[in-house]
């Protein structure tokens, strides 16, 4: 009889040490467009041709957090971001007046996105339920655009916005150990969306950062990027043919050609 009391009461110990950590599903940060999708380019407009977007990720992380769920949910959140802001760009510019274009531009727009993620006062446990790492984190989103003229130098549009977590936040997340026993080691997942229980408010708090930091930056390049209008068009052409008109009479005054030097004595 007391055999089997102990079996039970090994086999609940067991079911409590697999049954504390839970794995949960959260969807991916959903970057819902404030973009009317209308064409309201002007004949005659402006071309533009729009660049891909750049990706800089700053890391002051340690190696445990680089093979992390928490950080293959950055890396995505960062790809997602990065196809939403293109398709914003192409709808903002169009809306605005602006031709796409890339094989003859007036203008080329890029747009380069800076993630710095710092990790601090890294500590690793180790327990029944498998090796953990406990740590300080704090994330920095920061964007800049510029929209170049390209008949006219050093004449462009820029915008700038930034994100961050209000104050760092602690971290609580599993790593893959060395426990030979399987069912003692904590959940661990490589799926962006599947988020050990440990994490999950963390997740949430660092997805919170990426929608408010796209709602600014798309906010802010809806308010610098100036609508063109016909008159500026034929403006910028007026000019930009002056300038070369300038080029060419300086050419034929000029009596030195090919580099040749001519020595007065």
């Amino acid at each position: 009889m007391k055999k089997i009391l102990l079996f039970f009461s090994i086999i609940l110990f067991l079911s409590a040490c697999t049954g504390n950590q839970k794995t949960y599903y959260i969807s991916m940060p959903s970057f819902k467009s404030s973009f009317e999708e209308h064409n309201n380019t002007k004949e005659n407009g402006p071309k533009v041709k729009i660049n891909e977007i750049e990706i800089i990720k700053n890391t002051f992380y340690s190696s445990y957090f680089e093979q992390s769920t928490l950080n293959q949910r950055i890396n995505k959140s960062l790809e997602l971001l990065k196809k939403q802001l293109f398709k914003d760009s192409k709808a903002l510019l169009e809306s605005k007046g602006y031709t796409i274009d890339n094989e003859n531009p007036d203008y080329v727009f890029n747009i380069t996105i800076s993630a710095n993620l710092y990790e601090d006062k890294v500590t690793r446990n180790s327990s029944l339920g498998g090796d953990s790492v406990e740590s300080s984190f704090m994330i920095i989103l920061e964007a800049q655009s510029h929209l170049n003229n390209l008949h006219q130098e050093d004449t462009f549009q820029s915008t700038t916005s930034s994100a961050k977590l209000d104050n760092p936040i602690i971290l609580n997340y599993p790593i893959k150990g060395q426990a030979s026993i399987e069912s003692f080691r904590q959940v661990y997942s490589a799926v962006p969306t599947q988020v050990n229980e440990s994490l999950a408010a963390s997740a949430l708090e660092i997805d919170k950062v990426f929608i408010a930091f796209y709602k600014e930056f798309t906010s802010s390049l809806k308010t610098n990027i100036k609508e063109i209008k016909e008159e500026s068009k034929a403006q910028e052409n007026l000019e930009a043919q002056d300038i070369k008109q300038d080029s060419k009479k300086e050419e034929k005054i000029s009596p030195y050609q090919n580099n040749e030097v001519i020595i007065f004595e």
